[in-house]
Parts: structure tokens; sequence; C-alpha cells
């Protein structure tokens, strides 16, 4: 059975990347509905993959075979995506959490397919452990992002980065009250103030609404072979180039940024400042994504640069990956 369900996935890849191979990718800024960019191809890598699921289901394999520490990585990134994974899943709240595995190597430096196989079922055991403590009715694991984080003499540290959505998909914009204090989850100001709003601001608020309007592909695609920037993404690296007063505190950036010694100083974010903060986060997004690449995961924090002036912002962390369709629905965690 399992031989002729492998060939059935094979067809149904084939099928579809030559459907999905005249579609275009759209970079305008502001706009991140880019879902249907480029779609990873089959390749020797995807076959990997393949190979690798089929024996973690034959079970415990004795056969010597090794590999080397970025292919052990790449297999069990890919392989956990590729199971449970979904890139066609609409969502605006992400969990995140990221933990680590010790991987052993071997005298050669290579690393035992088995003892891969192995270290890929205790990074599964945690993620299901993690998807658990997560109460939501609705939710799916969207990907695993993981990097090999050191390198010992006897031993490879793996850091695995699971994230998983959670509906509702809320209005696509921001409304006449939503007036935010700019991070800290210091919640809504302007006359809004309650406490059912703490713990969250208008950083928060702009991830939300970037994440539920990021593009997704229908049915059977996961996201494969992640990427993201050295360092986070800062406001004060992007300037408006439609700024009309530069200088003054008044959209001086596409993202949040207020120096305290200036005019117009304001932590608290009116709804048409959310909504140019929206999407000139996303124009920023779409700048720095890879060709061939999608957002698969944003993190946007409110913080402070205590640097007299201090600059209030907002900072990012992008995070990109290719898309691949499998024609599959994702395997349960629960």
């Amino acid at each position: 059975m399992k031989k002729h369900a492998l060939t059935i996935i094979l067809f149904l890849v084939s099928f579809s990347l030559f459907f999905v191979s005249c579609k275009k990718e759209k970079d305008t800024p502001g706009n991140n509905n880019q879902a249907f960019a480029s779609v990873m191809p089959q390749s020797d890598y995807i076959a990997s993959l393949i190979e690798f699921r089929n024996k973690i289901d034959a079970g415990n394999l004795k056969t010597g075979e090794t590999i080397t520490i970025s292919e052990a990585v790449g297999l069990m990134e890919g392989t956990l995506n590729l199971e449970y994974g979904s890139a066609s899943y609409a969502f605006e709240n992400a969990y995140r959490t990221s933990f680590d595995v010790e991987v052993e190597l071997n005298n050669s430096g290579t690393i035992d397919v088995t003892e891969a196989i192995s270290k890929y079922d205790d990074a599964l055991d945690q993620i299901k452990s993690f998807y658990g403590t997560i109460s939501a009715s609705q939710k799916q694991l969207i990907g695993v992002d993981a990097i090999l984080k050191e390198t010992l003499a006897q031993k490879i540290i793996v850091t695995f980065k699971p994230s998983v959505g959670t509906p509702p998909i809320g209005v696509m914009n921001f409304g006449s009250t939503d007036y935010w204090e700019w991070g800290f989850g210091n919640g809504k100001c302007g006359g809004y103030e309650n406490p059912v709003y703490m713990g969250r601001d208008a950083a928060t608020e702009i991830e939300k609404k970037v994440l539920a309007r990021k593009g997704v592909p229908t049915g059977g695609y996961v996201y494969i072979d992640f990427w993201s920037p050295t360092f986070d993404i800062l406001a004060d690296q992007y300037l408006n180039p439609n700024d009309l007063t530069p200088g003054d505190n008044i959209r001086d950036y596409l993202m949040y940024g207020n120096w305290d010694n200036l005019p117009n100083f304001n932590t608290c974010i009116s709804p048409s400042d959310m909504n140019f903060y929206l999407t000139g986060t996303e124009s920023v997004i779409n700048q720095n994504k890879p060709t061939g690449k999608v957002l698969f995961d944003v993190e946007v924090i409110g913080d402070i640069a205590l640097t007299s002036p201090d600059f209030y912002h907002h900072r990012m962390m992008p995070v990109y990956a290719s898309l691949y369709y499998t024609g599959q629905d994702p395997k349960e965690l629960d």
C-alpha cells in the first residue's frame, strides 16, 4: 500500500507543478498576497524527503547508512513540514516556541540515518507536546524551521522552531477604535483604554493583520527551505519615501518610529497611522523577500532604543520559505 501511495503522491506533485508553473510573483509594496509565488519543483531534495519519510515508516533500520550534518538537518526539517505542516491554512494568531535537540555524530563526523530518525521522533514528540498546550479549538501547525545551532566534537545541536496558527481571521484593516500604544503590551489608548486589551499593542495587532493578509494557496501546500535575515529589521532602516516633512515624527518611516526629542512625539498610534504602518510593514517584508520565496511567519515587536534621545519603534523578524505542493492534508498532531 505504501508503494501505491507514494506513486500517487509523485503523480499529484508532477501534475500540480505543471499547473502552477504559469503563475507569476507579485512584489508590489504594501501587497503581501504572495502565496502564489514560485513553487519549489520536484528535486533530489524532495525525493530524499520522501525516502527519509518511508524509512521512518519502515521502523528501526540497521543499515549503517550515514548522512552529512546538513543533510540530517534538512531531512528532519523538511519531513516534519511535508508530513505535518500546512501553508494552506488561513490564520492571524501565531504561537511559537523553540527547543534544542542533540544529535550524535559518528567517528567520521557524519550521522547515522537511524540516529537522525530517532532525533526526528524526539523533535516530533516535543512539537506534539507544544501543540497540545494551545487551547484553541481550531489550530494548525503552519511549519517548522530547523537551524543548526552548534557543532561539537561528538554531536550537533539543532534548534527547532515550530509555528502554530489559529483563527479567527478579523477585519483586514484597522477601524475607528483602533488606537493602540506602540508596544510593551500596553493595550489601547486615545480614550479606548480597557484592561481587556492589556498584553496587546500596536506591534502585536499589526503582526496579526500581516499574517491574516498574506496569501494562502488552496489545499495541499507546505512551506519548505526556510530563510531569514541575519539581524532584526528596524524601523529607522526604512524611511518613508513620500514623507512630506522629514524629522517631524509623522510617518517618517514605513514602520512605526518616534524620537522623543522631536516634534509630535507620540506613542499612541491612531487608526489611520495603524493602517499606514500595516502597509508599510508589508512593504518592508516584500523588500527583504528573496526571489522565489514567500512570507512564512513574522514577529513584530514594540521596543525602545535607549540612545538619548530615545527611539520608540517597531522591529520585526520575518521568516521566508518556498512553497511545495503535496496534494495531501497534513497529518494530525493530537
